[in-house]
């Protein structure tokens, strides 16, 4: 049976703990899915009215690292 690890971020911006997290996090199963949260969750956490890197950015970003398999955007809505 395959294992599926899923974690979530901001990853705004991504950096090098984010990295070692998802390594981390792949050791743990055969597959990793990230799901990175939203522009908006970004801006209720923070309060500001701009992201550092917008979510399809950030998707991006968080998709080409290695040991990630699927990246997927929260849709969180409370």
């Amino acid at each position: 049976m395959k294992t599926i690890v899923i974690t979530s971020g901001y990853f705004n911006p991504i950096h090098p703990g984010h990295i070692e997290c998802l390594e981390l996090c792949k050791e743990l199963g055969d597959e990793l899915r990230v799901i990175v949260n939203s522009d908006k969750q970004v801006k209720d956490k923070t309060g500001k009215q701009e992201v550092f890197q917008d979510e399809n950015f950030r998707m991006r970003v968080t998709s080409s690292i290695k040991p990630v398999d699927k990246v997927v955007l929260s849709v969180d809505q409370d």
